[in-house]
């Protein structure tokens, strides 16, 4: 009888070993694909500062953005919006967007990014649905807010709470109509429309209904090469992915999966707000997230935790912060993370950690 070579077998263990890799790939993927455990991340790693500084402010800073050599922070009940903070020595650079209501002035105002590319900062005016462009060392040097571009969204009907743009130009933008937000694609200068409507529609039962702003209000990141939002509920444990073309792309859960009625049931007794920061790079998506539940109106949960996506949804790694913040950046590279911190002692610390 005639033998197998050893070329056959082989070949068809070659084939053997690759069913098995992909099988449990797909085994993989199906594991992650539904309800997410803060096991799934790996093991926490605990991250050491390499830097520590103070911001010499009197009022308190909030909302950290990375700008290429600077950081920005938003500041309240000051004559501007916005500081820009050194990154050499976290100290006051300059000021720029004077609140107000006049056309040179800024009302109710949300940093969508920066562009590094052209060093313009996109910030959004939701009470005048206006998206301005900022060139900010062009800013500094003129000691004022100089001002690149504008466009008008005042058509869409809706008041934008933020507004992401992809590489190609298109638009998604986080609606309140009615008490509830969502997410929609946008164009300036036209009407929104139900069928831009790109998140998962969420609707509550009847006596639920009051809950709506609480559970549909969310804290996003934008990938502008792959036009896809990741979503974080503020208290629902669910996050979605989202195509500013084709709408939901995958809704995921934490810990386990709960419909948006049981959650409100669960919110008449007491809010909850998960997630306190968010982050991205081309590559991954940082969340900062609550991983306990809050047992009182007093309690406040705890901001040291940072979950880590890919932009498929797939956990990556957990990050671990020695001293609570209240926001984070990260830089251009990804290798860089820069801490607000929640400090008893100083207003406005700041730390960077290597990633």
């Amino acid at each position: 009888m005639k033998q197998k070579t050893p070329s056959a077998v082989f070949t068809l263990l070659l084939v053997f070993t690759a069913f098995l890799s992909i099988s449990a790939c797909g085994r993989q993927r199906d594991k992650h694909k539904g309800v997410l455990t803060v096991q799934d991340f790996g093991s926490p790693v605990e991250l050491v500062p390499i830097q520590s500084g103070n911001v010499a402010n009197d009022r308190r800073l909030y909302g950290l953005t990375d700008c290429d050599e600077y950081l920005l922070a938003y500041t309240s009940g000051e004559t501007h919006a916005i500081k820009l903070i050194r990154k050499s020595d976290f100290q006051v650079q300059d000021s720029i967007c004077p609140l107000g209501e006049g056309p040179e002035e800024y009302l109710g105002l949300e940093i969508c990014r920066y562009d590094y590319s052209t060093g313009n900062l996109f910030v959004l005016e939701s009470d005048k649905s206006l998206l301005r462009e900022i060139n900010i060392d062009e800013s500094v040097h003129a000691g004022s807010t100089v001002v690149k571009g504008e466009r008008s969204y005042a058509k869409s009907g809706r008041r934008l709470w933020s507004l992401f743009v992809a590489n190609s130009g298109r638009q998604l933008a986080c609606t309140i109509n009615d008490g509830s937000f969502s997410y929609y694609e946008i164009q300036p200068g036209k009407p929104i429309k139900e069928e831009n409507l790109r998140s998962a529609p969420i609707e509550l039962a009847e006596s639920l209904k009051p809950n709506t702003p609480y559970i549909t209000q969310s804290l996003s990141a934008f990938n502008p090469e792959k036009e896809v939002a990741f979503i974080s509920y503020a208290n629902m444990r669910r996050f979605d992915l989202i195509s500013a073309e084709k709408g939901l792309l995958n809704a995921l859960y934490f810990n386990e999966k709960k419909s948006a009625n049981q959650t409100a049931e669960e919110m008449s007794e007491m809010y909850q707000w998960y997630p306190w920061g968010i982050g991205s790079t081309k590559e991954r998506i940082y969340l900062g997230y609550a991983l306990e539940e809050r047992k009182s109106e007093e309690e406040e949960l705890e901001q040291t935790h940072i979950l880590v996506f890919d932009w498929e949804g797939n956990p990556v790694k957990h990050l671990v912060l020695p001293i609570p913040a209240r926001s984070f950046t990260l830089s251009q590279d990804g290798k860089k993370l820069y801490t607000l911190n929640e400090s008893e002692t100083e207003l406005n610390s700041i730390s960077v950690y290597d990633i």
